[in-house]
């Protein structure tokens, strides 16, 4: 069987206190993810700065855009 490939994305905004405990719980899982996704959408807090210590990738937003809904 074909192994599957799993990206975990981990949206933020100033939940830096809560980071590192949410990034930790997916490195522990039996099936490692082939990258880890933090997307920060313009914390004020120190959130940029704890998804640094570990092995993810950041992606940031200078302002908070919060929430986008589109209905067709």
């Amino acid at each position: 069987m074909k192994s599957k490939s799993i990206s975990v994305v981990i949206p933020c905004y100033n939940y830096g206190h809560f980071l590192g405990e949410a990034i930790e719980s997916v490195l522990i899982q039996t099936r490692k993810p082939n990258e880890i996704l933090v997307l920060d959408d313009g914390s004020t807090d120190n959130t940029f700065e704890v998804a640094s210590q570990y092995p993810v990738k950041v992606i940031r937003h200078r302002i908070n855009i919060g929430v986008v809904m589109q209905f067709k």
